[in-house]
């Protein structure tokens, strides 16, 4: 009678575990997939520990849902963000997987001195990444200055072109590329350090590489993805 109870309890266990990976799993495809989510990035990435726990691993998980491995692991990067700062995302007053993403590679204290910009709706996602760029090619530079230097230069009228090339001839070759596509004079190489290059553009070149992708069927975005390669 001990022994039937026993199993009893270890069946009771294995289905507990189980359906608590089918809720997590359940989160995971209603949260993964789509703009706008019900859950914050700490709840999806709690629920996807769950699921890897129970399913094998990170790529059983996302073979499940339908998503690369890459991808999802994005989800995880809440896990090195600072408790402070994961207390913003909790409260979604940050809500952004790129901003999670890009956060991760700061220490702690540069973690909540920029998620400050971003509460403020001072800096974007595009934005932090800029700052993890110029972070890169400038150890030493004191996070602050380079918040604020990366804020300041959204009321100049230039658009900063950010990009990463494994050397100084194929870095200006792009260059290249974009100053014939925003024609003479709308742009200038004002960062040269392998990996790291940077192009301001003036708003006349940004006119011209709107209609240039609009031309190609293709967003600004996606039209620098490919000269750049980024």
């Amino acid at each position: 009678m001990a022994s039937q109870s026993g199993l009893f309890e270890v069946k009771n266990r294995l289905s507990k575990t189980e359906a608590k990976a089918e809720v997590a799993l359940a989160a995971l495809l209603a949260s993964t997939r789509r703009q706008q989510r019900k859950l914050s990035l700490v709840q999806i990435a709690k629920y996807l520990k769950v699921a890897m726990a129970y399913y094998g691993g990170l790529p059983e998980v996302a073979g499940l849902i339908g998503l690369s491995d890459k991808m999802l692991r994005q989800f995880l990067a809440i896990d090195k963000i600072s408790p402070e700062v994961r207390h913003l995302f909790s409260t979604r007053k940050i809500d952004s997987v790129d901003i999670a993403v890009h956060l991760s590679s700061f220490p702690a204290k540069d973690q909540m001195r920029i998620a400050k910009g971003i509460v403020s709706k001072k800096a974007s996602s595009n934005d932090v990444r800029d700052i993890k760029y110029l972070k890169e090619s400038s150890p030493k530079s004191d996070v602050r200055n380079l918040v604020d230097k990366v804020i300041a230069s959204k009321n100049i009228r230039e658009y900063l072109v950010i990009y990463k090339s494994p050397s100084m001839h194929i870095g200006k070759e792009v260059y290249k590329k974009i100053r014939k596509s925003t024609g003479k004079g709308n742009s200038r190489l004002v960062l040269a350090s392998v990996p790291n290059f940077k192009i301001a553009i003036t708003a006349d070149g940004k006119e011209r590489l709107e209609k240039l992708a609009r031309t190609n069927g293709m967003t600004k975005r996606e039209f620098l993805h490919q000269l750049t390669g980024a």
